[in-house]
């Protein structure tokens, strides 16, 4: 086997064949060389992934990526540093993709799984550690108006290295974690750690990160969110948008292209369940369902890397 690139299910990667190509989730890392990884081409013809990408080895290692819009609408309580395999994102309907692993580079401004799922890990079983850990605060009085629940789903979408950080952090310490004991854990230095949690409690969490920030990022006026409530209510097609039914990346880009606002993958769920919406009743039927959208589907997407 050839040499291979250090990947991890979780890492966001991109497709270095495409400029400017969409960035994906690794999902799985099947035990499998790309001249042993058979699929169906558009024409349903069988094919290797190494006859598919004949620049790169037969024997290198295939990786299995979902874009990040796919499986967030497929799977939207998914944790992104959990496997998923092929048939669980063909059950869930994902498009999922895959590729010779040195055809693929990490996004170097996206956090590395390994860290982050370590900290995860963490949290999810504080219960156990609480009892081996002598110096818990037990309180987490510096995020008092900070919903936990919030900052998870957060976690799970953010894609900046620095803001995901920042909320495991605050994640810790709202579960009781000091500062002192997460310096132990992930090596952040205690005042690093008070200044995230300062910056956390000040700003939105969809504005974390180093990007420059002036105090909050913008919301929808009232006129504004009734406006997109009635939007979202009738087709996309009324929008002039070509597409089936709305979902959350659909609503976001027509956020940011008509108000000037941009929202967060996470905070367009909220947006479209204030406005009444779901994902099941913004997309009712699968456009896997539908050969004509099907087909524009792929269309859509034939240049991309996809598989």
């Amino acid at each position: 086997m050839s040499d291979e690139l250090d990947f991890n299910p979780g890492d966001i990667v991109i497709d270095q064949e495409i400029d400017e190509g969409s960035p994906a989730y690794v999902t799985a890392l099947p035990d499998a060389i790309a001249e042993e990884w058979v699929y169906e081409d558009e024409e349903g013809e069988e094919i290797t992934v190494a006859e598919d990408n004949p620049d790169y080895p037969a024997d290198a290692r295939v990786v299995v990526v979902v874009h990040t819009p796919d499986v967030h609408y497929a799977l939207p309580d998914w944790n992104r540093y959990t496997p998923l395999s092929p048939s669980e994102l063909e059950e869930a309907g994902a498009p999922y993709y895959a590729f010779p692993a040195p055809r693929l580079i990490r996004d170097k401004e996206c956090p590395n799984a390994p860290e982050i799922q370590r900290a995860i890990g963490i949290s999810r079983n504080v219960d156990i550690l609480t009892t081996r850990m002598g110096d818990m605060t037990g309180s987490g009085e510096k995020l008092v108006d900070v919903d936990p629940e919030q900052l998870r789903q957060q976690l799970r979408t953010e894609t900046d290295a620095k803001a995901a950080k920042q909320l495991t952090v605050a994640l810790l310490y709202e579960a009781g974690f000091s500062p002192y004991t997460i310096d132990d854990l992930l090596g952040f230095p205690v005042q690093t750690s008070y200044n995230w949690l300062n910056t956390v409690a000040e700003r939105d969490i969809t504005a974390l990160g180093d990007a420059p920030r002036t105090g909050r990022p913008p919301r929808l006026s009232p006129d504004q969110f009734d406006q997109l409530t009635a939007t979202l209510v009738a087709s996309p097609f009324d929008a002039g948008i070509d597409a089936p039914a709305w979902t959350p990346p659909l609503v976001r880009d027509y956020i940011t292209d008509t108000f000037g606002v941009k929202y967060s993958l996470a905070h367009v769920y909220r947006v479209m369940h204030k406005a009444g919406l779901s994902v099941q009743t913004a997309r009712p039927i699968h456009y896997e369902a539908d050969p004509e959208a099907q087909r524009h589907w792929r269309a859509e997407f034939k240049k991309s890397g996809r598989r």
